[in-house]
């Protein structure tokens, strides 16, 4: 796939891009178009151009795929490929590289179109001269550049607001919001999912006796130890404090969910130190399946919490599954993770 060198990233600063020819592939199956091009960016001294010419869209696919490209400038008609097609493969090819089509002047709407599609620009044969080609590739990269600084951002913000800050994981908003999207899909496909309430049992205690920075690497150190006992299709987020939750999709039966869960008592629980000392960990977890105990989100979610609420008097680590009818059916995990 095309690399986005230079402009297009943070690996290179202003010095490095002038002090390295910046690679142009040139695409235009036409020996003389191509010939004028090639002699006019040969003739642009900022930024300087290493021009990569070939002749077809096959070609170019090959040359973005095998080097770093920083700038594609391409005909729209080509041998193998013409119009918005060409502007479709080559951006989805070139992965974030910036594009500017050429076209002649009885094609000039198709180039409007091409714009529209994500072309940075456009270029009319027979009236391009140096200084207008190097303004239009040196803009084109700039508005790519920029583009791309201010969709990072919005990736940014958009992350903030759906992750825990200190764990990484997904916050409550997150996690609700894929719940949803796991009981309708439960519904439609009328399968069963499970999700489990975590608390830690003594947080405040870890606190006390270590302090707050090292209670806050109790934390990720137990989220790391849940998320590596998650599937890859499960969901894992911190809800607030001490209180973590995971959601188990398309889950066979309730003993399979509860063994998952004894899983992961037994990671979270495995022996921690901190600062060379050592620092139990234990925790009280509830389990709650769709659609035995719950057939909407609220009451599953509920019956989940009030599972765990019942393990945490019970002062023990260990895991419980709920039935609908508020009783529970509770399955105590020992150090090999096996209900006894």
């Amino acid at each position: 796939m095309g690399d986005s060198r230079g402009f297009l990233g943070d690996r290179m600063a202003l010095h490095q891009i002038e002090a390295s020819p910046l690679a142009v592939l040139l695409v235009e199956d036409n020996p003389d178009d191509a010939r004028l091009a090639s002699g006019i960016l040969s003739r642009v001294s900022q930024p300087r151009f290493e021009v990569i010419h070939v002749p077809t869209l096959g070609a170019a696919l090959e040359a973005l795929a095998s080097r770093p490209i920083d700038l594609i400038l391409s005909d729209l008609s080509l041998p193998d490929s013409s119009g918005l097609h060409t502007v479709e493969r080559l951006l989805a090819a070139g992965s974030g590289t910036p594009l500017v089509v050429m076209t002649g002047t009885d094609d000039e709407e198709l180039a409007v179109l091409a714009v529209q599609a994500g072309a940075q620009d456009y270029l009319v044969k027979g009236s391009i001269d140096p200084r207008q080609l190097g303004r239009t590739l040196r803009q084109a990269m700039e508005r790519h550049r920029l583009l791309a600084h201010l969709e990072r951002a919005r990736d940014r913000e958009a992350y903030r607001a759906t992750h825990d800050a200190l764990t990484g994981l997904p916050n409550r908003a997150l996690f609700f919001d894929r719940l949803q999207h796991a009981l309708a899909r439960a519904q439609r496909y009328r399968e069963r999912f499970a999700v489990l309430f975590v608390d830690l049992d003594g947080f405040k205690e870890i606190n006390d006796t270590f302090g707050h920075a090292a209670g806050d690497r109790v934390l990720v150190e137990v989220a790391g130890r849940l998320g590596g006992v998650v599937r890859q299709s499960d969901s894992l987020a911190r809800l607030a404090g001490d209180e973590f939750v995971v959601l188990f999709e398309r889950v066979a039966s309730r003993e399979v969910a509860l063994t998952v869960a004894g899983l992961m008592v037994d990671a979270v629980t495995a022996p921690f130190t901190l600062d060379g000392k050592p620092c139990p960990i234990a925790l009280s977890a509830g389990l709650a399946l769709y659609p035995e105990d719950g057939r909407d989100i609220n009451t599953i979610v509920n019956a989940a919490d009030a599972a765990m609420y019942r393990q945490k008097l019970g002062g023990r680590t260990q895991a419980a599954s709920t039935v609908a009818s508020g009783g529970a059916d509770l399955t105590t995990f020992g150090p090999s993770g096996r209900g006894r």
